[in-house]
């Protein structure tokens, strides 16, 4: 009964994430070349992108896979029917993703709900997509995690490789921005910030994400569930 409703739950997670995916994409490339230049850098007094870099459709698709609340969101929903389709799965690579998608979905909802709501205006469909990505599957993936696992033994490799792959990311973002002088989010935007306080930024937000990592990991320790490296010992 346990592994049923943990597919529910894993399925449920894993397709609104998918949804909320194709929504943002469809809604992305809707935009004009204008709205997509005004959208990202906020905020006003940055230096924006020409509206003509983001004439070619490709171009806009590819903003919105640029957005970490899209890459977090594509995470879970790969790891959660996975897990719809293996409860139990495990895996030296998995391990890493299955940490990685609650990290970064935590850090998605904690800060657009604490930080950028408030700069942000959606109405409508747009509003409710951003409901989905920033709110519903952040819970879900939480209220997965803690009551059906799987659990990971702690592993500093497990930390680290997590926080390289949310350093790739910064990264990928970093040198995408310069060239097209657009960036995803305020405090990612070196032309408003300038590199220092962007990076200086960007560490805080990897700090954060390793004590994520570092919590889910001890306090799958705790939580009820299987713990195949507790039953070798």
């Amino acid at each position: 009964m346990r592994d049923t409703w943990a597919r529910i739950v894993y399925g449920i997670t894993g397709f609104a994430a998918f949804i909320g995916v194709l929504f943002s994409s469809w809604i992305t490339v809707s935009n004009s070349p204008q709205e997509i230049a005004d959208e990202g850098s906020v905020p006003a007094a940055a230096v924006h992108a020409s509206p003509e870099v983001f004439d070619l459709l490709v171009v806009r698709g590819l903003n919105t896979f640029v957005y970490f609340t899209i890459a977090s969101n594509i995470t879970v929903a790969v790891v959660c029917i996975i897990l719809m389709t293996n409860p139990h799965k495990r895996g030296k690579v998995f391990d890493v993703f299955r940490v990685f998608s609650l990290v970064a979905i935590i850090i998605t909802g904690i800060v657009y709900n604490a930080i950028l709501r408030a700069e942000a205006d959606p109405v409508g469909f747009s509003a409710f997509n951003t409901n989905i990505v920033h709110v519903f599957v952040p819970i879900m993936a939480v209220v997965g995690w803690l009551f059906f696992g799987p659990r990971i033994k702690f592993a500093w490799k497990t930390v680290w490789a997590c926080a390289g792959i949310g350093l790739i990311w910064l990264v990928f973002t970093f040198i995408r921005g310069a060239f097209i002088n657009w960036y995803p989010y305020p405090f990612l935007n070196v032309d408003y910030l300038g590199y220092p306080k962007a990076i200086g930024a960007c560490v805080g937000i990897l700090v954060i994400a390793i004590l994520l990592a570092c919590g889910i990991l001890a306090l799958d320790k705790k939580l009820p569930g299987e713990k195949p490296w507790l039953n070798k010992a």
